[in-house]
């Protein structure tokens, strides 16, 4: 099973700044990172697996993030915490900042994971680009 690549999701949810979820490629997402009921294993669905970092550290043996970039995450996943249901919250600005946060995670883990970033259903347009992957 070595052989197979992890997926790994930026998205931030509510709870302790919940922001990267973790899943093998190709899988239901039965494994023992957590269960995706109802994914069809490609990289393409909805599903993210389970929930392998928050404000309290970075959870897979696997993946290492430096302190910084964990730091500019956590930010990041408060900020969504905190203001995301104000209706002026800036979607687009946040976006662009989550971004650049999983570019920077793609250079430090590399060819170990396959990254992708997509938007919370919190986001009034969410559907548009929902999903992006980071090369």
């Amino acid at each position: 099973m070595d052989d197979v690549r992890l997926i790994l999701t930026i998205m931030p949810d509510y709870g302790n700044a919940a922001y990267a979820w973790i899943r093998r490629e190709g899988s239901s997402d039965d494994s023992y990172m957590g269960k995706a009921v109802g994914s069809n294993g490609s990289l393409y669905d909805k599903y993210v697996g389970g929930s392998m970092v928050d404000e309290t550290g970075f959870y897979c043996d696997k993946l290492s993030i430096s302190k910084e970039l964990q730091e500019d995450f956590e930010d990041w996943a408060i900020r969504f915490e905190l203001y995301a249901d104000f209706r002026r919250f800036n979607w687009e600005r946040f976006h662009e900042r989550g971004l650049i946060l999983a570019k920077r995670l793609k250079k430090e883990i590399g060819d170990r994971a396959i990254l992708r970033y997509m938007k919370p259903s919190e986001d009034p347009n969410w559907k548009a680009d929902e999903m992006t992957f980071i090369e």
